[in-house]
């Protein structure tokens, strides 16, 4: 992943401009050939082909006849990430946005039943929170970090992340956003910019505060992912977030609403924590 003090901006003005149609046609947009190949080298080789490929993942969608990119279903949003990403070497997320509802509020304890989940479930998932104390948290978190730490890069945060301390603010689509520039990047074969997505998920996560606007992010996130196609189910971003959701799963389990997303639409993240908490 180049970064800006390596990149070839002397002569840019001259380079040739590489056009891209997004979104359905709604958005029109054109970056310096020199510029897309000093960030990404091997789009030169795609810019050379002259005929069709077996896949769009190969060609990044590419079309050679009218030399154009057409990311006709790419939201406008992703595009704009990429373009700061080509010249700059990183992007800025969103900002984050004002609650426009009252936060969750969490519950002192838990009852032994829920009357809408099986009893079994609920059960095992009380036998799990038993052993996720504060000694077993700090060993989860040494796994993820184990995990992720390929991720803790400081050339991801050449702008600084917005900390969830206010709030007032929601950074359920912040989080959402860097989950989105890694689908894309994975699906236009762009690794240096999905490295990035997920470097800026970790961190995000890292600091993320578990305040009762926190928890409501975190479960208005499962329900963007959850709509999602189901060949982003298994992606790296998306088993990033689920362990982190296991390092906390006592504290967020005191929320209904992630009760109740978690036993409805995010199973995966159950049985991580059910793999997890086996090996403690």
């Amino acid at each position: 992943m180049a970064s800006t003090s390596e990149f070839p901006f002397a002569g840019i003005y001259a380079s040739e401009m590489v056009k891209f149609t997004v979104s359905n046609d709604l958005f029109k947009c054109s970056i310096h050939k020199k510029a897309l190949i000093g960030r990404i080298p091997d789009m030169e080789h795609t810019l050379q082909r002259t005929g069709p490929t077996e896949s769009s993942r190969e060609n990044r969608g590419y079309n050679p006849q009218e030399g154009v990119f057409n990311w006709e279903h790419v939201e406008v949003s992703f595009f704009d990430g990429f373009f700061q990403y080509v010249y700059t070497g990183s992007y800025i997320a969103p900002a984050p946005e004002p609650v426009k509802s009252q936060p969750f509020r969490r519950e002192p304890s838990v009852p032994p039943h829920d009357t809408q989940h099986p009893s079994e479930y609920f059960d095992e998932q009380l036998a799990l929170l038993k052993k996720v104390n504060e000694a077993r948290r700090f060993l989860l978190l040494r796994v993820f970090h184990a995990e992720y730490f390929i991720y803790a890069d400081d050339d991801a945060l050449r702008h600084d992340l917005p900390l969830n301390n206010d709030q007032s603010e929601s950074h359920a689509m912040i989080l959402y956003y860097h989950m989105n520039m890694h689908w894309y990047a994975t699906g236009f074969d762009l690794p240096g910019l999905a490295t990035l997505a997920n470097a800026k998920l970790y961190q995000t996560l890292v600091q993320f505060e578990l305040h009762d606007q926190g928890v409501a992010d975190l479960v208005k996130l499962l329900e963007l992912i959850n709509d999602e196609e189901d060949d982003t189910a298994d992606s790296l971003c998306v088993s990033m977030l689920h362990h982190f959701l296991v390092c906390h799963w006592d504290t967020l389990w005191q929320f209904v609403p992630f009760r109740e997303i978690s036993f409805y639409e995010n199973i995966q993240a159950c049985h991580l924590l059910r793999k997890l908490s086996a090996n403690l």
